[in-house]
């Protein structure tokens, strides 16, 4: 949590695919030339081992303009995130992703993510898996 306190890289929320379970979502954001960030706001129970991502495609004038695989449980050297594991089974996590696209023109952007999970444990309870857009 402390990064985003002294980098400004950490932008502003403009947009979220809200996910209560596997499935596609969407939403129009207006983007700005440069990097579309890839949040995840995971609130899950689940003993083991968890395998998820979103697959993300922008559309800009009916043409697809970027895609990008997410994977909420990977974040890479990032560590931009507020993380909560308790007793092992229960996992919180609001964390910047691995994952985003640079964005070359400006303007409404068609949002269309699809979240799924091939691993998925016998115990889990998904409470959300939103997926947040920050520029």
């Amino acid at each position: 949590m402390f990064g985003c306190l002294f980098v400004a890289s950490c932008g502003s929320t403009i947009g979220q695919v809200p996910f209560s379970a596997e499935g596609q979502g969407q939403t129009v954001v207006n983007v700005r030339t440069g990097e579309l960030r890839f949040w995840t706001e995971l609130d899950a129970e689940y003993s083991g081992e968890m395998h998820a991502q979103y697959d993300v495609e922008l559309v800009q004038d009916n043409a697809v303009v970027g895609t990008a695989t997410c994977h909420p449980l990977d974040l890479g050297t990032s560590r931009v995130c507020g993380k909560r594991i308790n007793w092992g089974n229960t996992h919180v996590a609001h964390c910047r992703m691995a994952c985003n696209v640079v964005m070359t023109r400006p303007g409404p952007t068609l949002v269309r993510a699809r979240f799924i999970i091939p691993v998925r444990p016998t115990d889990l309870r998904l409470t959300q898996a939103n997926l947040i857009l920050k520029q």
